[in-house]
């Protein structure tokens, strides 16, 4: 994703795009022309990818280079992070805050979060016991559970692919 930013007029690049219900897009991003290491998940006008907000000015909602966008519902965004030392699934308001650590296990790779449609509800793959799943946890908080196991034991993890370039949907 290329946007081209008011400050300098340069583009910013970003990956794993997600359009929120306020209309903007929030992403991966390292920077916005002024200060390019400022990485995080960054948050822009959608106008600004339809080429009709040339010189948007992005807004920065986190400061972890491993936030990771992956699905935003209501007033929230859900996103993976390594910001504590491991992969966890968080969620967070529109604006980058009350950020809340649902999935919460130091011993495994938990990830890929989405909301359910209701948005009560944060689905998430976890390889806790060595097996990967779909857990989900509610959206204000509580002990995640098990929904099912994955079909592998790795079912991402090979040569053309990553767990973390992939995404899951929870549909109406």
């Amino acid at each position: 994703m290329l946007v081209t930013s008011a400050q300098q007029g340069s583009e910013i690049g970003g990956s794993q795009p997600v359009w929120t219900s306020n209309d903007m897009i929030a992403y991966n991003g390292c920077g916005n022309g002024a200060k390019p290491t400022a990485c995080g998940i960054y948050a822009i006008d959608s106008s600004a990818a339809k080429g009709g907000g040339k010189g948007a000015v992005p807004t920065q909602l986190t400061q972890a280079r491993s936030d990771l966008p992956a699905d935003s519902k209501g007033n929230l965004i859900a996103f993976t992070s390594q910001r504590d030392g491991d992969w966890e699934a968080y969620i967070m308001d529109l604006d980058g805050d009350n950020v809340r650590n649902l999935s919460n296990s130091p011993d495994s790779n938990d990830g890929l979060p989405t909301i359910s449609p209701d948005g009560q509800w944060v689905a998430f793959v976890s390889d806790r016991g060595g097996q990967w799943a779909i857990w989900f946890a509610p959206t204000e908080g509580g002990l995640p559970q098990k929904m099912f196991d994955l079909p592998s034991e790795t079912p991402w993890i090979n040569a053309d692919r990553v767990w973390l370039d992939e995404r899951i949907s929870w549909g109406p």
